[in-house]
């Protein structure tokens, strides 16, 4: 019922979709460069420690805050779609997130500081 990965810092690879998780710590998981948690019950992401992610798949969750500043953006595929409670995303530059990142819900929009 636990899994703990909060101390690996060596860990590259997540993949953890379609289960029931509510929370995410990935934080200290530095060397991290490709995390899917689909389909889960997450609200809150936050990778902005995550400077080494290349590819992030969250879609399907319930997320109110999503933050990708990790200083990585453009070597980054990003699908943060099925989001239905998510507007603004906080991301590295609002303008290239905006004519390279597509898959996005209507209500999604990009900003370096979101309210």
């Amino acid at each position: 019922t636990t899994l703990d990965v909060s101390n690996n810092t060596a860990l590259t690879d997540l993949t953890c979709w379609s289960n029931q998780l509510t929370s995410l710590d990935l934080g200290n998981n530095t060397a991290l460069t490709y995390l899917d948690c689909d389909d889960n019950q997450l609200t809150n992401l936050d990778i902005s420690n995550n400077t080494a992610l290349t590819g992030l798949f969250c879609g399907g969750n319930q997320l109110t805050s999503l933050d990708v500043r990790n200083g990585n953006n453009i070597d980054m595929w990003f699908a943060p779609n099925n989001n239905p409670n998510l507007t603004c995303i906080d991301v590295d530059d609002a303008v290239w997130s905006t004519a390279n990142w597509t898959m996005i819900d209507p209500q999604h929009y990009f900003s370096e500081n979101c309210p």
